[in-house]
């Protein structure tokens, strides 16, 4: 439904510039060692061009106009003199530590642990260094090991907020949600006024247990905080979408849309709500929206698909489906919605093959009850081939699930007719008609087809 924010940009202490950069009682300030980067590059520079230093001195100068590059983001020249640092002085495990955190901005993510590896050889208690390694096995997924670099870091720095955050994202990933939640309370905590990641991130992983009242306060506290981040008013839709609360969430994402007007996840959550209550149109205008902004987002065309169907365009729905599954073949709910399309079409051997797929992948909603809907379709493609006892075979499960389907129900009369049972028939063809007054026009318009909308 939604797309979760990405991990942020590396914050760890540069704890080298008091370690090595301030002066001795009695000494001169060192200009190379200023607080401005661009006076301190230029200082650096004219130090090492003078070759008066030699050394560790030497190592140092380049060490600290490293720094300043990384201020400038300027990577290439940082990682250029990181090199001649840790060529003059091998044992230098803050150059190391630096070089790496720049390999870790940089998705370099081996040479990072590399390089955070060997300042831990050099400094064993060097916090930063497994915050930094633990977050680069973090991006490569190594996830225990990350979590391993983030508790020998939080036994150096007990109750660290950036790091409780960080291993609590690990956890998340893992699915170790309670313990996640326990590291984002603590970092929370800790921070108070700087808590808008960490109450956002356990607003999220309150969503995953279906927390929903929890998530909304978390958060609403993150937008008294930071009360201009769109993503948050996303985050806070979709808690308020869970709960069907349509109006909230269409309103927060109204405000994060205002906030970002490109913001293509607000615009693709929005046209979800539209299409949970049948406004048909301005979900397809937001689904189009989204598309435009991200073209080749899978979930976005398979949402537009879903309008197209409803509204009884299947061509349209059939490409935009099939789009989406040409980008992202995981997406085991576009192969069921394809699978619809083309039995209304009457594709029916590839809306079988279709269906067979889905119902030979694990639940795609986490239930059996997610195959309701491609049972429901197989039986109406069965319906059409006029292998009735197949079509009914797959209309008892599709109702066997709990969910009340009118087609279900209209599909299995018309072949218990069909078979003969023409009493169970009048029994399903008027339960069918309780649910939805047009079922019988919307079979009869298309002979055997229907309009999606029937499923209740």
């Amino acid at each position: 439904m939604y797309q979760r924010r990405s991990l942020p940009a590396l914050v760890l202490t540069s704890i080298l510039a008091a370690s090595v950069g301030m002066p001795a009682a009695g000494q001169a300030a060192n200009p190379c060692r200023e607080q401005d980067p661009n006076v301190r590059s230029a200082s650096c520079t004219v130090l090492i061009d003078s070759g008066r230093e030699t050394g560790l001195d030497l190592a140092r100068d380049f060490y600290n106009r490293a720094l300043a590059y990384d201020e400038n983001r300027e990577s290439d020249r940082a990682m250029s003199d990181l090199d001649q640092a840790i060529r003059l002085q091998p044992g230098f495990g803050q150059a190391f530590f630096q070089r790496g955190r720049d390999h870790y901005v940089l998705k370099q993510y081996e040479l990072a642990i590399a390089d955070c590896g060997e300042a831990l050889r050099l400094n064993p208690d060097f916090a930063d260094a497994f915050v930094c390694r633990g977050r680069a096995f973090f991006s490569q997924l190594n996830l225990d090991r990350a979590i391993a670099d983030f508790n020998q870091a939080l036994r150096i720095r007990p109750g660290d907020a950036a790091v409780l955050e960080a291993r609590g994202r690990a956890y998340a990933k893992k699915n170790q949600t309670d313990l996640a939640i326990t590291d984002y309370g603590e970092s929370i905590r800790t921070r108070t006024e700087d808590a808008a990641t960490a109450l956002t991130l356990r607003g999220d992983a309150y969503i995953s247990e279906h927390y929903f009242d929890l998530a909304i306060l978390d958060f609403s506290a993150a937008l008294r905080l930071q009360p201009g981040v769109a993503g948050i008013f996303n985050d806070r839709a979709i808690a308020y979408s869970d709960k069907h609360f349509y109006r909230h969430s269409i309103a927060d994402l109204t405000e994060a849309i205002r906030i970002k007007p490109d913001y293509a996840d607000a615009f693709n959550t929005r046209g979800v709500q539209y299409l949970a209550t049948r406004r048909y149109r301005r979900a397809e205008k937001d689904f189009s929206r989204a598309i435009e902004l991200k073209p080749d987002y899978a979930m976005f065309l398979a949402h537009r698909g879903q309008v197209y169907a409803v509204e009884g365009k299947y061509q349209l729905s059939l490409i935009d489906v099939s789009r989406a599954i040409e980008l992202d073949p995981k997406r085991i709910d576009a192969f069921d919605w394809r699978c619809w399309d083309e039995a209304v079409l009457g594709h029916l051997r590839e809306a079988l093959a279709d269906c067979d797929y889905v119902l030979t992948q694990p639940a795609y909603y986490g239930t059996k009850r997610s195959y309701g809907n491609t049972w429901d379709s197989r039986g109406f493609v069965y319906l059409q081939m006029g292998q009735y006892d197949l079509a009914i075979a797959d209309y008892d499960k599709a109702l066997g699930t709990g969910l009340t389907y009118a087609t279900s129900l209209y599909g299995r009369g018309l072949a218990k007719r069909k078979m003969g049972d023409f009493k169970g028939a009048r029994v399903d063809i008027r339960a069918a008609k309780r649910i939805d007054r047009k079922i019988a026009r919307e079979f009869k318009s298309y002979g055997y087809d229907r309009n999606p909308a029937g499923r209740r």
